[in-house]
């Protein structure tokens, strides 16, 4: 089957063909050190190579001017190489074209010419082969010239159309992306913004989906352009859509802070809870720290003690929050920060697990650890979000949301709150909430407390 030899003529006029070979065989004088071998290293590209191919997988160029680049290795000293261009592929040549020089390279670095303008067109095939003068032919290089840019993309959805408002903030949708012309794209770069973000292959018809959550409620566009096999993107489609505004809706549980220790008080054995106004005594091991100001304080413990303080909830079957400040003084030494009911069938435990190196958050139905490992002396604001709604348990770190867990609800109600139960490091503000916690509750917490 013959290459496919689309658009104009691809053989260059005789008259510019004869000046341009001229002119390049009569640069300077004889090389310093001519090489005798075939270059090598042959590709096409400045910033990035393509390497030298022939047959199907041959180059494909999004330029009528490509460069054409290889080089020679041998003895210090310069050299001179030739670039010989004709029309047509190895088994079906055609007419010669043009030949380049390239002067006083020195041996080792690569040579590079670009074709001039005029000698290429869009659609053609083409062979190119380079040699040192009097050297051998190195073997020879195909390359498609493919330098239209695509149509721009049709852009559609069943689930956000262009009339209307539709799904919501957080509801996800799919957009199916069709050629916008002859060409079958490759791929789509698609986006929010001009500043593209994603990537999707198009299937052999030219087609792609993708299924993404919409940016906000309200008026919303995708951009979309097609890019070819060469590389050209097509310009870009704005595709836009409404999405119907969320509606509030008032929780089944709001947050509600049932219990809090601030370990503030500047002297004695006991702390108190400033919600319920319940105190509890401090036991051996635990040492109260100054804080950075005149009122505020927090708790050191040495690993061997706990504090245990009743509590008035919350219910296994409801969801609930548990917050603490934690910095840890041995990574060696695991424990738990706060103990939601009894420490042999927690309702919930927050804390550092030393097998993993992690933070820890755990429910009655299994384990989350965070992200990355945990470093020493240094605050961490520690979160347990458990809600009945998605039956999770999930940890977060700073604000950061980490790994979720399942948590089986159990009827059970936390009648006792354990802080540092074999914990060594420092401690400060423990709190429980009545109600899953929402992100933005979370970081105000967080952004509030005294550590941050």
């Amino acid at each position: 089957m013959r290459p496919r030899t689309s658009g104009r003529s691809t053989t260059a006029p005789r008259l510019l063909t004869a000046l341009i070979t001229a002119a390049a065989l009569a640069v300077g004088g004889a090389p310093a050190h001519a090489a005798t071998t075939a270059p090598t290293d042959l590709g096409m590209g400045v910033t990035y190579t393509h390497p030298c191919r022939v047959g199907p997988d041959r180059i494909i160029s999004h330029t009528q001017t490509p460069t054409l680049k290889s080089r020679v290795l041998g003895e210090s000293g310069t050299t001179a190489f030739e670039y010989a261009l004709r029309e047509g592929t190895v088994d079906e040549p055609g007419a010669d074209l043009l030949v380049l020089t390239d002067e006083l390279i020195p041996v080792g670095s690569h040579s590079m010419v670009t074709v001039p303008a005029g000698v290429l067109s869009h659609g053609g095939f083409y062979t190119w082969r380079v040699r040192t003068p009097g050297g051998e032919w190195s073997s020879p290089c195909e390359f498609e010239v493919d330098s239209v840019k695509p149509d721009a993309p049709l852009v559609s959805s069943t689930d956000y159309p262009e009339t209307g408002d539709h799904g919501g903030p957080d509801v996800p949708g799919t957009f199916t992306f069709r050629p916008g012309g002859p060409e079958l794209p490759v791929a789509y770069d698609w986006g929010f913004s001009a500043d593209v973000t994603s990537a999707v292959p198009a299937s052999p018809d030219g087609t792609a989906t993708v299924t993404t959550v919409p940016r906000w409620a309200g008026g919303n566009t995708l951009f979309v352009r097609a890019v070819d096999r060469a590389g050209n993107p097509s310009p870009f489609t704005g595709y836009s859509f409404d999405v119907t505004p969320a509606q509030p809706v008032p929780p089944q549980f709001p947050l509600t802070e049932l219990h809090r220790y601030g370990f503030n008080e500047t002297e004695g054995a006991t702390t108190a809870d400033s919600i319920t106004g319940t105190t509890t005594t401090l036991p051996g091991g635990v040492t109260r720290v100054p804080g950075r100001t005149d009122t505020k304080r927090f708790l050191n413990l040495d690993g061997t003690a706990a504090i245990t303080a009743p509590t008035t909830g919350p219910r296994g079957d409801q969801p609930f929050t548990v917050t603490a400040w934690a910095r840890p003084t041995d990574l060696t030494a695991g424990g738990a920060v706060v103990v939601l009911g009894d420490p042999s069938a927690p309702l919930a435990s927050l804390g550092y697990q030393a097998s993993t190196g992690k933070w820890f958050a755990t429910g009655t139905g299994g384990t989350a650890t965070a992200f990355n490992p945990t470093p020493a002396n240094r605050w961490a604001f520690l979160v347990a979000v458990h809600d009945h709604t998605t039956g999770t348990v999930t940890l977060y770190v700073n604000g950061v949301k980490q790994n979720s867990a399942p948590w089986t609800p159990t009827a059970t109600t936390a009648t006792s709150l354990v802080a540092g139960e074999g914990w060594k490091g420092d401690l400060d503000d423990v709190r429980v909430f009545s109600g899953a916690a929402r992100l933005n509750e979370l970081r105000l917490a967080h952004n509030n407390t005294f550590h941050n």
